[in-house]
């Protein structure tokens, strides 16, 4: 479990004589902070690794490939597929 504590800022809580009898302290849990914080680090960590995969194959397969969206917009084509369209890789 991970927390994250704080004391009060306020005086202790004394007896009649003015001894310290207690301090406020709050503790909060952040555990599920935490593993957010570390799967968003994986996911992105995961998908430089997979671009960085598919730009090593795109750059080798000796033919053309492209990727075009739902809405039929060119995403991605590789040198081989730039040369036979006559387009540019961006």
């Amino acid at each position: 479990m991970a927390l994250i504590a704080g004391m009060s800022k306020g005086p202790p809580f004394g007896d009649a004589l003015g001894h310290s009898q207690s301090w406020i302290l709050t503790a909060v849990d952040i555990e599920e902070s935490v593993v957010h914080e570390e799967l968003a680090r994986s996911a992105t960590r995961n998908e430089r690794e997979a671009s960085a995969l598919l730009a090593m194959v795109l750059d080798d397969v000796p033919v053309g490939v492209g990727f075009i969206d739902r809405d039929l917009r060119v995403r991605l084509i590789n040198e081989e597929l730039a040369r036979i369209t006559r387009s540019t890789v961006e």
